[in-house]
């Protein structure tokens, strides 16, 4: 579910649940304006719409690369709009996704959107941010986001020229996991411990995803928020 938070006027985030295909994504659209909304909703349609195209027609290409095909087409159809519409060329968006098949499972993200595993009691951040603030944090070996101006300025992203390559990775699966996907709305509110205390609470999908959203607001709800809530059950 998503939220437009306290602040904002518009939600600029989109998400995608597509259980059928054992597709999840959340994109936080980036570059003001209706761009960002935009942008997001482009990455997400534009996800879907490839893996249902690889579905009907296998290329016989290996889950990572028609993952990469879904980050190249989305930042491809962003880029085309923004170029045809001068209103929204500075559109840009984040895109993190989960890709479940069987017992195996792939995250792929681009941005500051983030995927977690809730498992036997422990929450793992499955994804690194491509942010200014994460490469502070990694060179200095400490928190810089809320101190530093440039704190939420990405590395990465689609629509946008330069870096855009998602990272992809293959992870394991097993029953009773439990992912989180979520944009930077939630996380700058909500710190990990509370997170897993949420996660944690033995809610299902629906209600978990409310605590998280209303959480956030508690807190300031200073941006949209958005939350994506997969439990694993069955290979």
């Amino acid at each position: 579910m998503t939220d437009v938070g306290r602040l904002r006027r518009n939600d600029e985030d989109a998400f995608l649940v597509d259980a059928g295909n054992g597709l999840f994504a959340v994109a936080d659209g980036v570059g003001g304006s209706r761009a960002g909304e935009v942008a997001s909703r482009l990455a997400v349609e534009t996800a879907e719409r490839v893996l249902r195209e690889e579905r009907r027609s296998p290329s016989g290409a290996a889950v990572p690369e028609v993952i990469r095909r879904m980050f190249s087409a989305a930042h491809r159809a962003i880029i085309e709009h923004a170029a045809a519409d001068p209103s929204v060329s500075e559109m840009a968006t984040t895109l993190v996704l989960l890709h479940c098949d069987g017992t195996r499972a792939w995250i792929a993200h681009a941005g500051d959107s983030r995927v977690y595993r809730w498992r036997a009691g422990a929450l793992e951040r499955l994804s690194r941010d491509h942010s200014f603030a994460e490469e502070l944090q990694r060179a200095a070996g400490v928190e810089v986001r809320a101190k530093s101006p440039f704190g939420h300025v990405l590395t990465r992203c689609l629509g946008r020229e330069g870096a855009w390559e998602p990272d992809v990775r293959e992870i394991d699966v097993v029953a009773d996991d439990r992912f989180l996907l979520c944009c930077d709305g939630l996380t700058d509110m909500v710190d990990e411990q509370d997170l897993a205390s949420l996660l944690a609470a033995g809610l299902t999908p629906e209600e978990t995803g409310r605590r998280l959203i209303d959480s956030a607001n508690e807190a300031g709800g200073k941006d949209n928020i958005t939350a994506v809530v997969v439990d694993f059950r069955e290979p």
